[in-house]
């Protein structure tokens, strides 16, 4: 099967060619958090840089809708492909912080970006920036990592010299064995 029929073709390549001149950098970390002393890798600079083109394409979207530059039969459309943008958005973020999660091994804790691509452990009960807790893994992304796994792709962090093609494969048969259970 193409990796097109689970919609990760143009969005892995749009991640993948993203340029470190083009990274948008997290803002400073809302409220009480506590950093871990690690950093995103560039993997995950890509993937919070393309979350947050996307959000500005669809707030763009609704903007035009809001101001009725949108002919009426082409509403439909619009309103479809704002769906499509909110599920890429929450892909990307969620692959995002479940790298940053597997890569560190911190699944027991919620955890967030800040300024500097810092990840940070936010207080429980502070103003939280960006967190989530990756509950399930979804399916796409288990093809994605399959794929890639098989293709042997190598994805080194142009800042710190790091590969992260073993990282992906271990992410990759993990995943698929877990798929499997």
């Amino acid at each position: 099967m193409k990796e097109e029929a689970f919609g990760m073709g143009e969005l892995f390549t749009r991640v993948m060619a993203v340029n470190l001149d083009q990274y948008i950098e997290p803002d400073k970390g809302k409220g009480i958090y506590e950093l871990t002393g690690f950093f995103m890798n560039d993997f995950e600079k890509r993937l919070y840089t393309v979350f947050h083109q996307i959000i500005d394409e669809s707030n763009q979207m609704r903007q035009r809708l809001s101001n009725n530059e949108i002919p009426s039969n082409e509403v439909g459309t619009i309103k479809a492909e704002l769906a499509a943008l909110k599920d890429k958005m929450n892909s990307v973020k969620n692959l995002m912080y479940f790298s940053i999660s597997d890569r560190l091994n911190m699944w027991a804790c919620n955890i967030g970006v800040s300024k500097g691509w810092k990840i940070i452990i936010p207080d429980e009960e502070a103003e939280k920036s960006e967190t989530i807790v990756a509950i399930e893994f979804p399916q796409e992304f288990r093809r994605l990592f399959e794929m890639l796994a098989a293709a042997g792709h190598s994805f080194k962090n142009e800042e710190d010299d790091v590969d992260n093609s073993e990282m992906l494969s271990s992410m990759a048969r993990n995943m698929m064995r877990d798929a499997g259970k």
